[in-house]
């Protein structure tokens, strides 16, 4: 088809969400002053030419008031600390709320509530792990056997730093799923298995048959950590879907097919210094790590390849979702642009 026309827009979510309360990663912006009509023998057609998205977008979807991880220690605990040795350790996701270990009675829990953004790294996760579980002991004690990322292999292990060696248990409940992905049971959320996965934790039923995932440096103790089940930490960089309320002549395979994806922007950040602190129970500022910042800047290569057709003939608004690959809604209060090419094909 040949181009007889084009229009270039220029998007800010920020001229739409005025609250730092909204999420700047699903935005609906009205074009009806724009001129986005085309005749019945045209057709309208759309490229994705740039866009920034912020690093400070969630990568862990919001658990509301669900915990989507679980750890315990066999180390008992101070005296005087409050909690007993069946005290679990539990994290839940917010989109951009820290909430310090905190002890739940009722429970029987040390809980913790952060977001987790696209600029973190797996070192983050298992520094609020191990803050969980310092959360534990009293006043200013410290758990003696604590997670960390062997920087030779990239395994998650046990790291004593006392005498005695304790064993650290994973719930599998809330990440292992069948071999054809189902769920295994109501604990389960995606976050889990992306918490699990990113700690290099076998996911996969039958595999899991224990309830627990166990590491420890004791002999002969260690669950699920045979060397075929056990993987390097890492974040994966498996890229975003810009999602739209159009029709596009494209196909993604996610939630078994949609034609609405104007583009997929790779997610790749580089490090940058940059700190955030969370102030521990009964401490001072605990330093949870460093974590990349700045934005994600996606140029498309070739705007004529980029370009989609679509079905409508009118385009009165827009409304563009910034969406992981589980096809959830990620999260962010920081304005996002967008540049969009829009051309009239004959």
């Amino acid at each position: 088809m040949t181009t007889i026309r084009k229009k270039t827009i220029y998007l800010n979510t920020a001229d739409v969400h005025k609250l730092s309360t909204e999420n700047n990663c699903d935005t609906t912006f009205d074009v009806s002053r724009f001129g986005l009509q085309c005749n019945n023998d045209q057709k309208l057609s759309m490229a994705l030419v740039r866009c920034m998205i912020p690093t400070v977008t969630s990568y862990l979807e919001n658990s509301g008031i669900k915990y989507v991880f679980s750890i315990n220690t066999t180390e008992p605990p101070t005296v005087g600390g409050g909690v007993s040795l069946t005290t679990t350790c539990v994290l839940a996701i917010s989109d951009s709320i820290y909430q310090p270990p905190f002890y739940v009675a009722s429970e029987d829990n040390i809980v913790s509530v952060i977001p987790f953004y696209i600029a973190q790294s797996v070192d983050d996760i298992v520094n609020i792990l191990n803050i969980l579980l310092d959360a534990r002991m009293a006043g200013d004690d410290e758990a003696q056997t604590i997670l960390a990322v062997n920087s030779h292999t990239g395994y998650l292990e046990a790291d004593d730093l006392g005498a005695t060696q304790f064993k650290l248990s994973i719930q599998n409940s809330y990440f292992w799923q069948t071999e054809n992905g189902v769920f295994g049971n109501d604990f389960t959320k995606v976050d889990g298995v992306k918490i699990a996965k990113l700690l290099g934790i076998n996911t996969i039923f039958p595999q899991l048959t224990q309830a627990f995932t166990v590491i420890t440096n004791l002999a002969d103790a260690s669950i699920n950590r045979e060397p075929h089940l056990r993987h390097p930490a890492f974040i994966s960089s498996e890229g975003l879907l810009i999602q739209t309320n159009l029709n596009f002549d494209s196909f993604c395979s996610v939630e078994n097919g949609q034609s609405n994806v104007l583009s997929n922007i790779p997610t790749i950040v580089g490090v940058q210094n940059r700190t955030f602190f969370v102030q521990g129970v009964g401490s001072d500022d605990v330093l949870l790590g460093e974590y990349r910042v700045g934005n994600i800047v996606h140029q498309s290569k070739n705007i004529v390849n980029a370009h989609k057709t679509l079905s409508d003939k009118n385009v009165t608004s827009i409304r563009l979702l910034v969406k992981g690959f589980e096809n959830d809604v990620r999260w962010c209060n920081t304005n996002i642009t967008y540049v969009i090419e829009v051309r009239w094909l004959v």
